[in-house]
């Protein structure tokens, strides 16, 4: 049986009380897999503490087989993970394709590219489909092209997980689905994906699993099918 990607092991993180407390997860290599719960529940907190970005307090994180519990969140980063974030906080004074250009730089692969940094830049704004903003700022993109140049910059690294932190937050029905179907090309190439998101919609049409927290204990995990008929999901969400 092959070993999960990304496994998280009975992890805690406190802030003065338990923001996640004993949360264990698998995710395996190729799948789409979904984060949900209230919110306060422990999800970006989660993520924080598998990427790096906080210290756990305690349990195990496990990334291809090797603990990075205690790794660096740039050390995580250069095994194949990437994140975004759910406020994007792109470099403003530059245009869109030296905001690539800068992580590209310093990505594990960049050794290999040499002096095609510039032309892998393109590949990835074309890839997501604002090669034509290339030479605009931040500020002048729209809400749906801000979370493609935030998506774009998270695929600079080429990782092997992609951990996406509400990347839909605040568009509409139809963008929702254009990024839908970026995302699930970008699958079906061969990136995991561990996706935290409000849009239920999103999430119950994308994701062949969904793991839920509330009050920072995972309270469930199944397919979406399962997910929506688990009474113990709809009280965290609707109450007694």
């Amino acid at each position: 049986m092959q070993a999960p990607l990304l496994e998280t092991q009975r992890v805690s993180k406190y802030f003065g009380f338990p923001a996640v407390l004993n949360v264990s997860i698998q995710v395996n290599s190729g799948e789409r897999f979904g984060l949900i719960g209230p919110n306060g529940s422990g999800k970006t907190t989660l993520i924080n503490v598998v990427t790096g970005t906080l210290p756990s307090d305690g349990g195990k994180v496990i990334f291809s087989e090797k603990e990075i519990t205690t790794l660096p969140a740039y050390r995580r980063a250069r095994l194949g993970m990437a994140r975004t974030f759910q406020i994007p906080k792109p470099f403003i004074s530059m245009t869109l394709l030296d905001n690539l250009t800068i992580p590209l730089r310093y990505a594990p692969h960049a050794e290999d590219l040499n002096a095609d940094i510039a032309d892998e830049a393109l590949h990835l704004l074309r890839l997501i489909g604002i090669e034509s903003k290339a030479d605009k700022r931040p500020a002048e993109l729209t809400q749906i092209e801000m979370r493609k140049l935030e998506l774009a910059r998270a695929l600079a690294l080429r990782p092997k997980l992609l951990l996406l932190d509400e990347v839909m937050a605040g568009l509409s029905s139809s963008e929702v689905d254009e990024l839908l179907g970026i995302l699930r090309e970008l699958n079906q190439q061969g990136i995991t994906i561990l996706m935290i998101e409000h849009i239920m919609r999103a999430v119950m049409t994308f994701c062949e699993r969904i793991a839920v927290l509330n009050a920072g204990e995972k309270i469930a995990e199944g397919t979406p099918e399962e997910i929506l008929h688990n009474e113990e999901v709809e009280r965290a969400y609707l109450g007694e």
